[in-house]
């Protein structure tokens, strides 16, 4: 006998369309997998529920057994007169050949399912009839019903459009099924995946299944012991489901399906020791790997501790357990062995040599440290091997000491200060280059530490060229030698903080170096700058007095820096070891977002140190006061942060932010939010409100420290972006380059100081190539409009350009030797003067063009010059006269004065160095020559000449004719710092010799021509009347 099912859906295809078709089975909602209906073998005793059906036409079926809702049984076919299932006289229309209209296919579909009794809710009859009777109103759909009492299924069959049977049959499970709770779990980072961005992803899921879902914050996640740490399945969090049965598996297979999707890829990473590090790179490269998994290890030399693996998930956790028999195997077989090596031959050990022959690693300790021990890593085999090679190399190199505290009379401050410079300076470099050797020296915090008073340098080299050590040595003793510490100065006070600002100007001026020994430390603290005074080559060593003015200045010139540090301060908390770890690690970012908010370069802290080096329970911060006090501060929560991290992290905080700045808040890819969610180490979640909302909120969560510190950046980014300006300058492109400045010096000066980008467009652009964009603050866009327009302003009215055709055979003389000339020019006029030289095509013309850019009055005096020196050398002459020698130093008068003014008188005073020497050549005292070269203008050079021959003729025709004036009147003839006697003498060019005044004489002798001694007489007669 057939099921009421059978028989619901045979009944349902009598009277359906032709081509709508009835699935013969449906899955039950009790069952996770789907069962086909279960077909009757006895009597079924049946219940009529309603009068939804209705019988259609006669069938041959058993009314007993299968009784029509909602009526007596009855022979008779009873023609349903309303609904989906009633019959009605169909007139087949033909066309007008005669032939039948095809005939339309129905819309319709039919869906049969049933419910198992368990699941059936607890509903009465009359609740049951009611509750359909309003489903097929509401959607107008036809729904069969029947009730076996044998196997107490409830089986439904549906009629209608194909949406609205979806609805109803939603609306059916929901009614007349008892809720059931469904419980999983899935990985805790995927539950943001799983709900989507303001539940973008979660909503069609429960519109498509209909129950409500329910996912754990969070806050609570449950760890999995026995899964990696770094697996996506080791903290889960639960998800609940609550409606009917299907609805639930609908929604926990879309949720499932999600989750499968982002976990079906794994990446993982597996911590190494540091002792298996060097080794495990050419370990796992042995290793064959499963298609699609991709491996990454790390060398000896790269910094990253951990391999990588990454690919489908299955294949991923295969190749990490092979890893880690690979790693625990490995770490049986390395070994650490300690060796006592000389302390002399540490540096001949060399790290890589050792490692690529004998795979062993070897750590030597510093050169500051006294220990000989030295660690080899490996297998035992390999270690011995590594020993043999490590002694073989020590002899093949030759190995000298050089104390440098025995120099200077023991000075062994010096020493360590010489030390230090030689290292910073890179003396000691440029002599390990030069001579092929290696130069170990102490460290800048043993130089630091004035405990120590052993300044030990070791020069080694190859054992054949060991006469390079001997040099090396005898240039490092010749250097120490020539700075005496009279040249060196220890300046203390400038806090490493401030001597980042140390403007060096005053030292370059001096020709002093400065050694920052205070920023050089690491493990040690010292405020000292070490200044040493470097003689100029080739020039006179100066006295010590010179030296120490010098130096004296320049420590002068430090006297804000040192007023500055006065406020710099240096705390020590007492922090347990442990606790200052957690601060170290992960959880510890409160501290470290703390410290990155505050001012750059305004606060130092140093784990497991005070101020005498090393100390596992102590904290030192250093710095500004105000920064310092804050730290200090802040310690207490962050220690209580790190402790307490899964509860502290899950502090949240929303905050509204300005809908048109998101898209520059959230940067291209995410990459602004993602670098915000890094620094301060935080969830940082945008949720979209509606369209026409002008903010969106944007919620924190993770420490409150640090999600108070991300509220104000957002707060400030909010208002800095709201205030910002864009500015669009029309600026020719010629003016660019001078705009721009060399290596963009101008550009970068203008944004630093204002805040603002700004973008000049490339060379070669095509489009907006006159257009300049500014971008930044309202105010510094206007300040930095201000000054370009400034400086195009400036660049236009100086920017005329002149040409100036120079013959080819004067080319020389106006460049001058090394461009000193044109240079010259240049310079005294303010023009900038640009030429080409190498045009073949000019050349061939027989003129170079140049180029004179300036303002127009600079032009035309620059050009002026420039035709000068060319018309100079179309009337250039050469000529010499004879004078003796005797003569020479009159000509050239003190620094050259007397020189200068003859070619002044003959025409050539605006020759610009050193065009006057080629005016008047005169031979050097000790050539013994007596010609005097003159060359230059025709005019000039004959003007020279005879000024020359005037000045030696009165020379050759001098007289001493002397004058008695009374002793007492002396004083009258010399004047106020003998000026009057000056005056005399360069008026009358004579020389005036007055006695001195321990010598008891009344005469003063006048020398020079009779005629200028005479009138020179008569005037200190006058003066001593």
């Amino acid at each position: 006998m057939s099921s009421p099912a059978e028989l619901l859906a045979a009944r349902h295809a009598a009277v359906s369309e032709p081509t709508s078709s009835v699935p013969a089975t449906e899955p039950s909602v009790g069952s996770s997998r789907g069962t086909d209906v279960e077909p009757s073998t006895a009597a079924t005793s049946e219940e009529p529920d309603d009068e939804l059906l209705v019988s259609v036409k006669p069938l041959k079926i058993n009314e007993e057994a299968f009784p029509v809702l909602g009526h007596e049984v009855s022979s008779s076919s009873s023609k349903p007169q309303w609904g989906p299932l009633m019959v009605t006289n169909v007139v087949v229309s033909k066309t007008k050949n005669g032939k039948e209209s095809p005939a339309i296919r129905s819309q319709n579909v039919s869906e049969t399912f049933f419910i198992d009794g368990d699941q059936q809710a607890d509903i009465s009859r009359s609740e049951l009839l009611k509750v359909l009777n309003k489903i097929k109103v509401e959607n107008g759909v036809s729904i069969e019903s029947t009730f076996s009492a044998k196997t107490g299924k409830r089986t439904f069959l549906l009629n209608g459009p194909q949406q609205k049977v979806k609805k109803t049959r939603k609306q059916i499970l929901k009614e007349f099924t008892k809720p059931v709770v469904v419980k999983f779990t899935i990985p805790a980072k995927l539950r943001s995946v799983v709900i989507g961005s303001a539940g973008k992803t979660l909503k069609p899921i429960i519109e498509e299944s209909g129950v409500k879902v329910d996912i754990g914050r969070e806050s609570t996640p449950t760890p999995q012991s026995d899964l990696p740490e770094d697996d996506f399945f080791n903290n889960v969090v639960p998800v609940v489901l609550e409606g009917d049965a299907e609805g639930c598996e609908i929604a926990k297979s879309m949720i499932i399906a999600i989750v499968h999707e982002n976990t079906k890829n794994l990446s993982v990473k597996i911590p190494i020791s540091s002792k298996l590090k060097p080794f495990v790179y050419a370990e796992v490269s042995k290793i064959q790997l499963p298609e699609g998994v991709g491996i990454n290890a790390p060398t000896r030399q790269q910094r990253f501790s951990h391999i990588s693996v990454e690919g489908p998930r299955e294949s991923v956790q295969q190749v990490r357990e092979t890893i880690k028999d690979l790693l625990a195997a490995l770490d049986s077989t390395i070994v650490s062995e300690l060796k006592t090596v000389p302390k002399g031959i540490h540096e001949l050990l060399d790290p890589n040599y050792i490692y690529d022959t004998a795979n062993v690693v070897i750590r030597v300790p510093d050169l500051d440290d006294p220990s000989s021990q030295v660690e080899f890593i490996g297998t035992s085999a390999d270690i011995a091997k590594a020993v043999v090679i490590g002694k073989e190399r020590s002899q093949d190199y030759f190995v000298d000491a050089l104390n440098l505290e025995k120099s200077h009379g023991g000075n062994y401050e010096h020493a360590k200060m010489l030390a230090a410079y030689f290292n910073y300076s890179g003396f000691f470099d440029e002599l390990s280059e030069k001579h092929n050797v290696r130069i170990a020296s102490p460290s800048y915090d043993f130089l630091a530490d004035k405990s120590n008073k052993v300044v030990g340098i070791r020069i080694s080299c190859k054992r054949e060229t060991k006469d390079a050590v001997k040099a090396t040595r005898k240039e490092i003793v010749d250097r120490v030698n020539s700075i005496s510490p009279s040249f060196v100065k220890v300046v203390e006070g400038v806090d490493p903080f401030v001597s980042k600002s140390i403007d060096t100007t005053v030292a370059v001026d001096n020709g002093v170096a400065i050694v920052p020994l205070g920023s050089l430390v690491k493990k040690t603290f010292s405020t000292a700058l070490i200044l040493v005074s470097l003689p100029e080559e080739g020039e006179f060593v100066p006295s010590l007095a010179e030296i120490d003015a010098k130096l004296r200045t320049v420590e002068a010139s430090f006297a804000e820096l040192i007023e500055k540090s006065k406020d710099i301060v240096t705390r020590v908390v007492e922090i347990p070891s442990a606790d200052q770890e957690l601060l170290e690690g992960p959880h510890g970012s409160s501290l470290r977002v703390l410290v990155s908010e505050l001012a750059t370069d305004s606060v130092n802290i140093k784990f497991h140190q005070n101020t005498e080096g090393s100390s596992p329970d102590s904290f030192l911060i250093h710095g500004f006061k105000e920064p310092v006090s804050k730290v200090e501060s802040g310690l207490e929560k962050a220690i209580y942060d790190a402790k307490n991290y899964e509860t502290a992290s899950k502090y949240s905080l929303s905050v509204p932010f300005a809908r048109s700045l998101l898209a520059k808040l959230i940067g291209q890819k995410g990459s602004n939010l993602n670098a915000l969610r890094d620094e301060f180490e935080i969830k940082i979640d945008v949720h979209d409100r509606k369209e026409d909302a002008e903010t969106s909120d944007i919620k924190l969560t993770g420490l409150e420290s640090n999600v108070s510190e991300c509220c104000k950046r957002l707060d400030k980014l909010q208002k800095q972006w709201a205030d910002e300006k864009t500015l669009r300058l029309h600026v020719e492109q010629k003016y660019h380059k001078k705009l721009i400045g060399p290596n963009y010096s101008y550009v970068n000066r203008l944004q630093d100081r204002y805040s603002v980008s700004i973008h000049f467009p490339p060379v070669n652009a095509t489009n907006n190539v006159d257009e300049v964009v500014v971008k930044g603050p309202s105010r510094g866009v206007a300040k930095v409009e201000e000054e370009l327009k400034a400086l195009l302003q400036y660049e236009k009215d100086n920017g005329y350009k002149e040409t100036i055709k120079v013959p080819v055979k004067a080319l020389s003389r106006v460049i001058g030797k090394g461009g000193d000339r044109i240079k010259d020019i240049a310079a005294v006029t303010g023009v900038e003067i640009n030429f080409n030289g190498d045009d073949e095509d000019e050349k061939k013309a027989g003129f170079t063009t140049f180029e004179v850019v300036g303002s127009r009055a600079a032009n035309k005096e620059a050009i002026a010059k420039i035709k000068d020196i060319v018309d100079e050398f179309d009337n250039h002459v050469t000529l010499s006269v004879n004078v003796n020698p005797k003569y020479h130093y009159a000509l050239v008068g003190q620094n050259g004065s007397v020189r200068k003014e003859i070619i002044r008188k003959a025409g050539g005073g605006d020759a610009i160095a050193p065009r006057w020497r080629e005016y008047m050549q005169i031979p050097e005292k000790s050539s013994g020559k007596s010609e005097i070269v003159c060359s230059g203008k025709d005019e000039v050079v004959k003007s020279i000449i005879a000024q020359i021959e005037k000045i030696v003729h009165d020379l050759e025709n001098v007289i001493t004719e002397e004058v008695v004036v009374p002793k007492q009147r002396h004083g009258r003839i010399i004047g106020a710092g003998g000026s009057t006697r000056r005056d005399i003498c360069s008026e009358f060019g004579v020389t005036i010799d007055i006695p001195k005044l321990n010598v008891e004489s009344d005469v003063v002798k006048v020398t020079g021509s009779p005629e200028s001694v005479e009138k020179a007489k008569a005037k200190i007669v006058s003066l001593v009347k």
